[in-house]
């Protein structure tokens, strides 16, 4: 099992209708309206690394006025370099 935590911002008074779209999405697990940096924390969960990473990539940015700040993957350095691949940090 694969996890990760998003960290996200909206534009301004489409939160509700942003948390609504995400909760459809099969693999997110937990969707929190926060106050502070970030709007919403996503916890999203999937069977495989690659499975995590279609979703993060290819179906949470096709909803509007979202905007990505932080992606947290659980794991160690092996999760890490399996997600981004030869990226340097």
């Amino acid at each position: 099992m694969s996890k990760a935590f998003l960290l996200l911002n909206c534009k301004l008074g489409y939160e509700k209708s942003i948390v609504e779209h995400l909760r459809k999405i099969e693999d997110v697990k937990d969707v929190g309206q926060v106050y502070g940096e970030h709007d919403l924390v996503v916890q999203v969960e999937s069977e495989t690394l690659e499975q995590l990473k279609q979703t993060i990539n290819r179906k949470i940015p096709q909803i509007d006025y979202l905007i990505f700040n932080e992606v947290l993957i659980c794991g160690g350095e092996d999760e890490w370099r399996r997600f981004y691949g030869h990226m340097k940090r």
